[in-house]
C-alpha cells in the first residue's frame, strides 16, 4: 500500500536529525547544544532554520535522510506543527508531536445525550460530556507550495533566472543589439529594435545582458567566465537577419552591441533543496558577491569558482575558510603558517560550466572576497 504524503512526513520527522551529542564520529550527528525539547513551526520558517535549532550542523540532515529513501520528498512540514525532541534507545530523534481535539462525547454506551422535557425548555441544557480523540496521521489538504522551504525564496529568487554567468564562447555566439528605430541609441521599455545572430531559429523570448565583470580563478588566474549585467527581457517580433524585437522589461538602459540569450518563457517555480557536501573533496574560492564590498555575511548571494566540472550539483553545501597565510613569529623571527580559520557556511543553489551561485547560510565573522570554500 503506497504511503500517504501525510505519513511519509511523519515518517521523515521521525529520521530527520537522528543525531548523538557527543562524541562526533565518522557516523554521528551532533545535536545544538541549545537545542530545545519542542519548537513550534511558524510561516516563514525554513528546514535550515529548524534544522539549526536542533543540529550542530544543520547541512548534516542529508546524511539521516538516507535511511528514509522510500519517501521521495521530505519536504512536507508546514505551518502549525510542533516537533518535539525525544529519544529512542537512548538516542535523540525529531517527531511530531499527535494532534487531539476535544469533540462531543456519547453519555451512555454510544446514546446521544436524551432529550429535555418540555416544560424544562426556559432551562439551560445540561452540559455535553467531552472526550479526547487523537488523530491519526492523514493525507493533508494544503499544496505543496504551502510547506516550508529549505532557504528563504526572496533571496535567491532574482538569481534563478536573470543573472548570468557566460563563457567567452557563449558570448561570441550569442545574438547583439544593433540599433533601435529610427536610428534610436539607447532603448527603454517598450522600444523596438534589430538584432543580428540569433541564428536561423530563433527563439521567442531573449534576455538582454552587458558582459561585465570577468571571473578569474585566483588559485590558477584561469578565466572562468564573465558575470553578465542584466539588462532586460525582449520578444521577437520577426526573424531574420536583423531580427525585430521589442524590449519587454528594462532595468538598465540597452546599448548596441549588448548580449541577447535565449530566455525560459515563464519564470520557473521555485525548486526545493536538499542540503548535502559535494560527491568529491573540492577546493574553490568566493569570487564575487552581489551588492557588496569587501566584507559580507549571512543571505548574500556570491559566486565560486567551482562549477559543473568539478562536480558541483544544486544543494551542495561549503565550508567558508579564511586563509590567514603567513605571520611573523615575535620570538623566532621566523614566518610561520596561520591555519585556515571557519567563517561560515553556503550552499550552492544554481551551477555554471565553471561557476556557481551560491548563497551563504551562516557566518561566525566576516567573509571577505577570496576567502576559500571546500567540501565540510
Amino acid at each position: 500500500m503506497p504511503m500517504t504524503r501525510r505519513k511519509a512526513s511523519l515518517v521523515w520527522v521521525l529520521g530527520l536529525l537522528i543525531a548523538v551529542s557527543a562524541p562526533v564520529g565518522a557516523d554521528t550527528v551532533a545535536l545544538n547544544p541549545k537545542h530545545p525539547n519542542r519548537y513550534t513551526v511558524v510561516k516563514g520558517d525554513t528546514l535550515w532554520d529548524i534544522s539549526s535549532r536542533f543540529l550542530r550542523d544543520p547541512w548534516q540532515w542529508a546524511r539521516v535522510w538516507t535511511f528514509n529513501q522510500q519517501i521521495k520528498n521530505p519536504h512536507l512540514i508546514y505551518p502549525g506543527d510542533v516537533i518535539v525532541l525525544t529519544y529512542v534507545n537512548g538516542k535523540p530523534a525529531l517527531t511530531l508531536l499527535p494532534e487531539e481535539k476535544l469533540v462531543p462525547g456519547p453519555t451512555s454506551a454510544g446514546q446521544a445525550p436524551s432529550a429535555a422535557p418540555a416544560q424544562a425548555e426556559e432551562l439551560p441544557p445540561p452540559p455535553v460530556p467531552l472526550t479526547t480523540v487523537k488523530l491519526e496521521p492523514k493525507v493533508r489538504a494544503e499544496p505543496l507550495n504551502e510547506a516550508i522551504p529549505t532557504i528563504n525564496p526572496e533571496a535567491i529568487r532574482p538569481f534563478l533566472t536573470e543573472p548570468l554567468v557566460v563563457s567567452r564562447s557563449q558570448m561570441e555566439k550569442s545574438g547583439y543589439v544593433t540599433e533601435g528605430m529610427d536610428n534610436r541609441v539607447a532603448l527603454g521599455d517598450q522600444s523596438e529594435f534589430y538584432a543580428r545572430g540569433l541564428g536561423t531559429h530563433p527563439a521567442s523570448y531573449y534576455q538582454i545582458y552587458r558582459p561585465a565583470k570577468p571571473l578569474i580563478d585566483p588559485a590558477t588566474g584561469d578565466l572562468l567566465g564573465y558575470q553578465a549585467t542584466y539588462l532586460g527581457d525582449a520578444k521577437l517580433l520577426r526573424p531574420g537577419d536583423p531580427s525585430k524585437l521589442v524590449v519587454t522589461r528594462v532595468t538598465e538602459e540597452i546599448l548596441p552591441t549588448d548580449r541577447l540569450l535565449p530566455a525560459p518563457e515563464h519564470e520557473p517555480p521555485l525548486p526545493y533543496y536538499y542540503p548535502h557536501p559535494p560527491k568529491n573533496e573540492v577546493h574553490g574560492s568566493i569570487i564575487w558577491a552581489y551588492d557588496a564590498l569587501n566584507q559580507f555575511g549571512p543571505m548574500t548571494v556570491v559566486a565560486i569558482s567551482l562549477g559543473a566540472d568539478k562536480g558541483m550539483e544544486v544543494g551542495d553545501v561549503l565550508r567558508i575558510m579564511h586563509h590567514a597565510g603567513r605571520h611573523l613569529d615575535p620570538v623566532t623571527h621566523r614566518y610561520y603558517n596561520i591555519p585556515d580559520e571557519q567563517e561560515g557556511l553556503l550552499m550552492v543553489f544554481r551551477v555554471f560550466d565553471k561557476v556557481s551561485y551560491a548563497l551563504v547560510m551562516s557566518a561566525e565573522r566576516s567573509i571577505r572576497m577570496y576567502d576559500t570554500v571546500q567540501t565540510p
